[in-house]
């Protein structure tokens, strides 16, 4: 008998959602997460409390890689899987 192939691990859907983003006086933007019950500022450069920069973690098993006007980019640490998030293109 031919042994089956193992099916690739493939990691679970992100568990998160943009639910704002904007920008105040031209800098950069900022954009809240919501997931897991948790809500998470993402940004490159602000003074928003509790603030999540590039190389921050959000929970346990998410990486903030990159944060662009149009995407987020997430790592699922656990298997070091990269996803992105799309944002929109208002202002």
């Amino acid at each position: 008998p031919t042994p089956t192939p193992t099916p690739t691990p493939t990691p679970p859907p992100l568990p998160f959602v943009v639910s704002a983003q904007w920008r105040y006086q031209n800098q950069d933007k900022i954009v809240v997460l919501r997931g897991n019950g948790n809500q998470y500022t993402l940004c490159n450069r602000c003074a928003v409390a509790g603030r999540i920069r590039p190389g921050g973690l959000i929970d346990k098993d998410y990486r903030l890689d990159k944060l662009t006007d149009t995407s987020v980019v997430l790592t699922y640490l656990p298997m070091k899987h990269a996803s992105t998030l799309r944002l929109g293109t208002q202002p």
